[in-house]
């Protein structure tokens, strides 16, 4: 049989039973049936054949995956910065897997390297970078950020090319905020200024990066003898979705010769919303910014833009394999720190074309509007509190669960060592208390979800509001995604509150 009859065949089959998938989620089927992984190891016990396998069994595979996988269409899937993608998405999908081209050369894909040049242009303006800017796709939001640094260091110090950074006169410096994606520490430790090079600044009670003590640092570097390189902004946190105040960074960022990065990986889809993009003042000043269409806009993972104001900043990352690169500008793998390419930015450009500019604003602008009444809705809980300061259009809404006096020993009680279980002494009211914090309850209250499986969201750590040393520890964090209903942010909040009342 021909290949193409063969994908006639499978795709038939294949399509029914992803589309089955995806009914069962919209029609309320669980979101997870949640095994640890040893179970899950024994139950799939796979096989590995030494002959090929028909297609019955083919099928029977791949219905296995969809049967033990995480089902996220039918909304109620807010554990993490991204959700399910929608029909624009799997087509588009699909035709790169039809395609199986390799972007790293113009010759081996030439309209999709076109389609990532003039993408890439496009959003570059959409953020206020100047003509002469662009970008390029990368493998995630990590992978973007570390080539943002390393091209920062091959531009403003390319001696360290040859010698390395060990050969310096002065130790290059990173600056972050304590509140950044850990992809910055990793982006200091695999470009070899180590973690010893990476300084983590001070936040204010909603994660905003403080700009005085920005200054104190970069301050303190160079009178210590180091050279301040690159300073990370982020424009939507990871846990609470707080925007560094950008104009401020940039001004000092000049002062101090800094290459100005902003990690937008979350937070940069604003960009399309009249009503939000403020959110973004200062953007316009960065050398580079990361945005991953994958998660607001619902793009299929991956899809992630590294963005330069200098598009041909990339050229001092070129090595010259000319066997591979031909001197052809089109080459995009060229100014990489890797080789092969996957053309995700066909996934953005189709999905662009499907809602248009204003149709990916309007999905921003329902998404925050939803956050202030989650916001309320989380006030009115007795056995609810809200982290930290969330204003009306927060990108996610961060909280935990808390016992009030009437519900505190209605259910498990702790009681000291040796004490047995018993009614509520003062002295085991006292231990109970000091055994339950706020924050212990978070891990165990969404591991007990889990495993019912109705909804699925997740928990974070705050190690602490460094500007105040106020401790927070986890909280629960719900991202505000598009096209959500209200109805899957009452889900999750009455599955908190019943599994609340049940353990405590």
């Amino acid at each position: 049989m021909s290949n193409s009859a063969q994908l006639e065949s499978l795709l038939v089959k294949v399509t029914k039973i992803a589309v089955d998938f995806v009914k069962k989620g919209e029609e309320g089927a669980p979101v997870i049936d949640f095994r640890p992984g040893p179970q899950l190891e024994h139950e799939l016990s796979l096989k590995f054949p030494t002959e090929p396998v028909n297609h019955t069994e083919l099928l029977a595979t791949i219905q296995n995956v969809f049967d033990n996988s995480v089902n996220p269409w039918g909304q109620c899937f807010l554990d993490k910065l991204y959700t399910c993608t929608n029909p624009v998405g799997v087509i588009s999908e699909t035709v790169l897997g039809v395609l199986n081209a390799n972007s790293h050369v113009y010759k081996a894909s030439p309209a999709l390297t076109i389609i990532e040049l003039e993408t890439a242009k496009r959003l570059a303006s959409l953020f206020g970078l100047p003509e002469g800017s662009g970008g390029l796709t990368m493998p995630g939001g990590s992978a973007s950020n570390r080539l943002a640094l390393v091209t920062a260091i091959n531009n403003l110090i390319p001696e360290s090319r040859i010698g390395g950074i060990a050969s310096l006169p002065k130790r290059p410096v990173v600056f972050t905020s304590a509140h950044s994606h850990y992809s910055i520490d990793q982006a200091a430790l695999t470009s070899g200024l180590g973690l010893a090079g990476l300084r983590k600044i001070k936040t204010d009670t909603s994660g905003r990066m403080i700009v005085e003590e920005l200054e104190r640092g970069l301050k303190e570097a160079v009178d210590a003898g180091e050279l301040p390189i690159f300073i990370n902004a982020t424009a939507g946190t990871t846990v609470t979705g707080a925007f560094d105040p950008i104009p401020e960074i940039a001004v000092l960022a000049k002062k101090y010769g800094c290459w100005l990065h902003v990690d937008g990986s979350w937070g940069g889809a604003l960009a399309f919303s009249e009503t939000h993009r403020a959110k973004l003042a200062g953007v316009e000043h960065a050398d580079s910014v990361t945005f991953n269409p994958h998660k607001l806009l619902a793009v299929p993972l991956i899809c992630s833009f590294l963005l330069l104001r200098n598009r041909t900043s990339l050229k001092a990352n070129n090595l010259g394999a000319d066997y591979l690169f031909h001197g052809n500008k089109y080459d995009l793998g060229d100014g990489t720190t890797g080789c092969g390419r996957r053309p995700d930015a066909f996934k953005f450009f189709l999905a662009w074309q499907a809602s248009g500019s204003n149709g990916f604003g309007r999905s921003i602008d329902q998404a925050l509007a939803q956050s202030a009444r989650l916001v309320e809705l989380i006030k009115s809980e007795p056995n609810l509190e809200l982290v930290l300061d969330h204003d009306s259009t927060t990108p996610q809404v961060c909280f935990r669960y808390v016992r009030n006096a009437a519900t505190r020993f209605t259910n498990v009680l702790a009681t000291p060592p040796g004490s047995g279980r018993g009614s509520p002494t003062e002295e085991g009211a006292k231990f109970d208390a000091e055994v339950y914090s706020p924050q212990e309850m978070v891990r165990k209250i969404q591991g007990r979800i889990l495993q019912r499986g109705r909804v699925m969201v997740d928990f974070c750590p705050i190690n602490s509001n460094d500007a105040h040393g106020e401790e927070i520890g986890d909280v629960f964090r719900v991202p505000m995604h598009p096209n959500v209903p209200f109805s899957s942010f009452e889900h999750i909040v009455s599955e908190v509150v019943a599994v609340g009342a049940e353990l405590y």
